[in-house]
């Protein structure tokens, strides 16, 4: 046992010293000497556009959308470069992929160095144009601590990285990906910014802080510590999820733990985006599109795991519609639910202690909020089951993602004044459970759910009525 023990300790250091050895630096001495210029240009140029239009938006965007720009930005160049390079252009994004084994660890640390002049450059070319710089960091006497600025870098370089490895690292090809991986910036920038700034790329924190360096550097330094230690985070939680995708682990199964996890992953961050996004308050015109967003990219990266319900209505829709046994269905309510309050307890804490409640909101009665909340659960559930249950999916294989997130901005923007645009029982109960810590009631989420449910289940009627083929299918 002991030399069992001697072997397997021996086997992780050799892991562990594995990129420093002999061999290895003289990879990565040839990758220098007779540089992939095709690749190495790329990740250039791609970086270098992401960080000018970070730079630019930072300094003269318009604060609401500034995070659809560089997600925009960000989508455009990994559609354009990622035949070529793969489009990482972050430094987090090189460090999972080459820890998955998608990549070799010499062009790697040639990807981290170009990446990290790129935007070097790319900052500067930005405070140039604009003739001024804003420190980079936590704001000196803001709201918010180092800690938590941290954290929320963490939580949305995670996020990037798990999305990119899952719809762009993966062996069944989709076209997607681009999608996904750029608008994460649109929900996390967007939840985020107003803390940290919403760097959740090294090339990106240090870029700025060396272009503000007359105002002060070296907030780059921790930014990036947490980042990477997210692209180390999402590389395990992508090898637990996906089985045999990783380098190094066996495949198997999806059994139903993973598929439980998954979906208290997607919805723990579609909670805590939503909570980022209303505590920043009414000015945040684009809070119903970064909710959107996280519900969008995790349903891309997580769908071939566990479905990407991330909604109880959701699961129960699917139930009736008998795609999805009881006792399953009910883990996964449960898997919801839990992650859900970790996310709303997250955001709690994030942000101070701060919180909010359900509706009705204004002038609105519960009679409005809670036919409100029916119907537009409803269009959600209707559309999930219309474009992701379907056996002929040939139109909607790559947009399925894009149609359910959407109906989020359809409810979120057109019910939001009544009753917040919960559509998610899941959603409620965080929200309200949080909230008590501040004089809330939780009959109120019980309430909601009771409508969200029953818009599920009607969504499965309208559906049976619309599609009886697939019903048909189902029962042979």
């Amino acid at each position: 046992a002991i030399l069992n023990k001697m072997a397997e300790e021996e086997g992780l250091l050799s892991k562990m010293t594995a990129p420093f050895s002999s061999e290895n630096l003289d990879k990565v001495k040839e990758q220098f000497e007779k540089p992939p210029y095709d690749k190495i240009v790329a990740e250039f140029v791609g970086t270098f556009l992401l960080v000018l239009t970070v730079a630019c938006n930072t300094m003269g965007g318009l604060a609401s959308f500034a995070a659809l720009s560089i997600s925009s930005v960000l989508m455009i160049g990994v559609y354009a470069f990622g035949p070529v390079s793969g489009a990482h252009f972050n430094p987090a994004v090189t460090c999972s992929v080459v820890a998955c084994g998608k990549l070799d660890w010499a062009l790697g640390a040639v990807y981290v160095v170009v990446q990290c002049v790129a935007g070097i450059l790319a900052a500067l070319t930005g405070h140039a144009l604009y003739g001024g710089a804003i420190p980079f960091g936590p704001i000196e006497g803001g709201a918010f601590s180092w800690w938590e600025c941290l954290a929320v870098e963490f939580i949305y370089t995670f996020m990037l990285c798990l999305v990119v490895l899952c719809t762009a690292c993966v062996k069944e090809p989709n076209q997607y990906f681009g999608l996904a991986i750029g608008f994460v910036i649109m929900a996390g920038g967007n939840a985020a910014g107003w803390m940290s700034g919403g760097a959740f790329n090294p090339a990106v924190a240090l870029g700025l802080d060396c272009g503000s360096f007359n105002t002060g550097w070296g907030w780059c330094l921790p930014y990036i510590v947490a980042q990477c230690l997210a692209a180390y985070g999402a590389m395990h939680t992508f090898a637990y999820l996906r089985p045999g995708e990783v380098e190094g682990y066996d495949a198997c199964e999806i059994d139903m733990p993973r598929k439980l996890v998954a979906e208290a992953i997607g919805t723990f961050f579609l909670v805590i985006t939503i909570g980022l996004n209303v505590l920043e308050g009414p000015m945040n015109a684009a809070a119903g599109l970064s909710i959107a967003s996280a519900l969008m990219v995790m349903i891309y990266a997580l769908a071939p795991v566990s479905g990407a319900h991330f909604n109880p209505s959701v699961t129960l829709a699917i139930f009736i519609r008998g795609k999805i046994e009881l006792a399953d269905g009910a883990m996964y309510a449960g898997a919801q639910v839990g992650g859900a309050l970790l996310g709303g307890i997250s955001y709690c804490v994030l942000t101070g202690g701060a919180e909010f409640g359900l509706g009705p909101y204004g002038a609105f009665n519960w009679f409005h909020a809670c036919f409100a909340e029916f119907l537009f659960t409803f269009l959600l559930c209707l559309t999930v089951l219309t474009v992701a249950t379907v056996s002929n999916n040939a139109h909607t294989k790559d947009m399925f993602g894009l149609a359910i997130g959407f109906a989020i901005v359809v409810g979120g923007y057109a019910i939001g004044a009544i009753s917040g645009g919960a559509l998610n029982p899941a959603v409620a109960i965080a929200i309200e459970t949080t909230h008590i810590v501040g004089g809330g009631h939780f009959y109120k989420c019980l309430i909601y759910a009771i409508c969200e449910f029953a818009g599920g289940a009607a969504a499965a009627g309208v559906f049976m009525i619309t599609h009886p083929g697939e019903v048909e299918k189902d029962n042979k």
